[in-house]
């Protein structure tokens, strides 16, 4: 037995250090050599303000996410070019090579980690839920109820949260790009409830003070996660590249200075 293991030990170092492994290897991960060759590095992005918006004076987008794509770009040398992605299909759209590196504010859920290969962190948030201003509801656990019906964006995190937190309630699904969609939904009683990501939630209620909407347990953040960048399977020299550049941009300060500007929490 000890004979056979050595002998499949062998074979598959060998077949690991072979020429045409290596080759195929090399082959696959080219991302960034393509970059610069290009000359242009394109970066898939979603509206989820603060981290994404459309100006809309301008259609140009702006946000968190877009400084740093921006800082990206002058670290390779190359020019930027933003690509935007569906919430509903946008791994996908980063797995059929529409762009190079995913920029949205996603999370790094272990369901997308099977698809794709998520960078270090570059911010930790959680979720919030919003209900109309005349909601009676005054805790997360009131609104599990058949009565409740959520309204979310499709493809989302906020998704998957609605239906496993509170999975007594009905869900809305919509297929519009527009995150504040679901928030107009309570704001006019057609639906009870709303979970979004909770910088996106406060800049919300920030900015439009007249909206007939609050933040339910304000202080109650639900699923705490990750939020990191993405690319697909096998780049992994630009995948690395990544990780250096996020740690450089921790320690220049550089990231603090954003969350600031955009007054992430």
């Amino acid at each position: 037995m000890f004979r056979r293991l050595s002998v499949l030990v062998a074979i598959v170092t060998l077949a690991m250090f072979s020429p045409g492994t290596h080759e195929a290897l090399a082959q696959q991960d080219q991302a960034i050599k393509r970059i610069k060759s290009e000359g242009v590095l394109r970066v898939g992005i979603a509206d989820s303000a603060p981290f994404a918006i459309k100006n809309p004076a301008t259609n140009a987008w702006e946000g968190f996410n877009v400084d740093m794509a921006n800082d990206l770009a002058q670290s390779l040398g190359v020019k930027l070019q933003m690509v935007d992605a569906s919430w509903a299909t946008i791994i996908n759209g980063l797995l059929s090579n529409q762009y190079d590196v995913l920029m949205a504010s996603t999370y790094a859920s272990p369901e997308r980690a099977q698809s794709v290969v998520f960078t270090t962190t570059y911010i930790t948030s959680g979720e919030l839920i919003l209900v109309h201003r005349d909601s009676p509801y005054q805790k997360h656990e009131d609104l599990n109820q058949a009565n409740v019906t959520f309204s979310v964006l499709g493809g989302t995190t906020n998704e998957r949260t609605a239906r496993a937190r509170f999975p007594n309630a009905k869900v809305r699904v919509l297929t519009t790009d527009n995150q504040v969609a679901p928030v107009l939904e309570v704001a006019n009683k057609r639906a009870e409830a709303n979970v979004a990501d909770s910088n996106s939630a406060r800049r919300f209620i920030r900015t439009n003070p007249e909206a007939p909407v609050r933040l339910l347990e304000p202080d109650r953040e639900i699923n705490q996660a990750r939020r990191a960048y993405s690319v697909r399977p096998g780049e992994y020299h630009l995948l690395n590249f990544l990780n250096n550049w996020l740690e450089a941009q921790h320690l220049s300060g550089r990231i603090s200075a954003l969350r600031a500007k955009w007054e992430l929490n």
